[in-house]
């Protein structure tokens, strides 16, 4: 019910309905938390090049590979739409945010998945964060910052890390 059949990971409805139970954690507690928001880079083109049974071995494998990046049994990672994840950080600042998503950029980009397209030689991921104080508006002002934030690291040149 609420895993990704195809990835093995929390699906889009286990993230919109735990989500909210994250915020108001945070506000209970005082804490802040990180949400990450990243895209295989070139991923159609990947499709494109390799065939979607290809795709559907890559999105597994960057899944898992986000999944295994996370150590604390609080954080999660849901597969957000197509090729796009999520990932919640409770009680973690922007600094701790940052470490995470570098894990999993150079996780990712160091299983080295041939992709011709890329100017990387290899599958690679561009993470957008951004992090929840207390004082801010809600969820969907930080859903939509990390997205700002993902489109930034996509115009950096890809395979980017962006707050």
């Amino acid at each position: 019910m609420f895993l990704d059949d195809l990835t093995k990971v929390f699906n889009r409805r286990y993230f919109d309905t735990h989500i909210n139970k994250i915020q108001l954690s945070a506000l209970r507690e005082n804490t802040e938390y990180a949400l990450l928001l990243m895209d295989i880079d070139y991923f159609k083109q990947y499709n494109d090049i390799y065939g979607h049974v290809e795709g559907d071995v890559v999105l597994h494998l960057v899944a898992q590979t986000i999944a295994n990046s996370l150590q604390r049994p609080s954080d999660f990672v849901a597969r957000y739409g197509g090729e796009e994840f999520v990932v919640v950080l409770p009680h973690t600042n922007e600094e701790g945010a940052r470490c995470v998503a570098e894990k999993i950029k150079n996780n990712i980009y160091g299983l080295g998945v041939l992709h011709k397209y890329s100017e990387f030689e290899f599958v690679t991921i561009s993470i957008g964060g951004a992090t929840l104080l207390q004082s801010d508006e809600g969820n969907m002002d930080i859903l939509q910052r990390a997205d700002k934030k993902m489109y930034a690291a996509k115009a950096q040149g890809r395979n980017t890390v962006c707050f």
